[in-house]
């Protein structure tokens, strides 16, 4: 009798081992591109919407006498479902500032009244009592000076801030302003404006804290003599660490390590002070 043999016609367990995996390779390979992609269409969004803000508050400058709009909706623009924008001017500045910024999910793109371009970063101000125009709150006093304000006279608007050494001394630090929110590993600029009646050194600091007020790191600016009686900008930037840093604080210095030390009636003048998450100094805007 002759026997005729099965063939057989199914899959092995390797075979179908190895089309699974490659099907997963695919789908993670496919994954990767959709998600390249909605970012750069985010990201071009942005851009397109910070641009088209640029040149609408331009245009109302040009027909108000060279004033920016209070408010972004006196030039038709809104929030939309996916994107919002952030907008600060200051009229109080030579020449006028401005800084718009779109945001989508967690991207920012913003502009200013210096930049056309959209730049990657928010260039909103993130400290809450920057220029003093009601009171110091917020602020704290070094060891050796008394914070007050002074109403009049200041460099943005009426009012800034004046710590006074009623004796002579050596004492370094300066004035700071805590609990600035941050988000690790993002990059951020800080500025101040001084002025001292003495031509004292100083530097600027970013300090970056945990949740308990720690110092986990910082970085300094390099040290400026003051012109006496003359406001100097002070700038820095830098990235703010991971780990368990949850924010960060901004302050003056006097350098320990060169320059005159506070004289009886020495003072220091603080005026319009920022931090922005941006990569480079951006306009003063309140």
């Amino acid at each position: 009798m002759q026997w005729v043999k099965e063939k057989r016609t199914g899959f092995t367990i390797v075979e179908l081992l190895i089309v699974i995996v490659v099907i997963a390779i695919l789908a993670a390979i496919t994954i990767v591109a959709y998600t390249g992609i909605q970012e750069r269409a985010n990201q071009s969004s942005l851009q397109s919407s910070a641009k088209q803000a640029y040149t609408k508050i331009q245009a109302y400058a040009v027909e108000n006498n060279e004033t920016y709009p209070t408010a972004l909706s006196s030039v038709g623009i809104a929030d939309t479902s996916d994107i919002t924008y952030t907008y600060r001017t200051d009229a109080t500045t030579s020449p006028k500032a401005f800084c718009a910024v779109a945001t989508k999910q967690s991207t920012n793109y913003f502009v200013t009244s210096e930049n056309s371009a959209p730049v990657a970063g928010n260039c909103a101000n993130l400290v809450g009592n920057p220029s003093f125009e009601a009171n110091t709150t917020g602020w704290n006093a070094g060891g050796g000076n008394v914070l007050s304000r002074v109403s009049t006279g200041g460099l943005f608007e009426n009012g800034f801030a004046r710590s006074t050494y009623a004796s002579a001394s050596s004492e370094t630090a300066g004035n700071w302003y805590p609990n600035i929110p941050i988000e690790n590993g993002k990059i951020y600029t800080g500025s101040m404006y001084v002025r001292s009646n003495i031509g004292v050194t100083v530097l600027m600091r970013l300090e970056w804290k945990n949740s308990s007020g720690t110092i986990q790191s910082y970085v300094t600016s390099p040290t400026t003599t003051l012109v006496p009686n003359t406001w100097t900008r002070l700038t820095m930037t830098g990235t703010a660490p991971g780990g368990s840093t949850t924010n960060m604080t901004i302050t003056w210095q006097r350098s320990s390590g060169a320059g005159i030390t506070w004289t009886a009636g020495s003072r220091l003048d603080l005026d319009g002070v920022s931090v922005t998450q941006t990569d480079s100094t951006v306009p003063y805007t309140n």
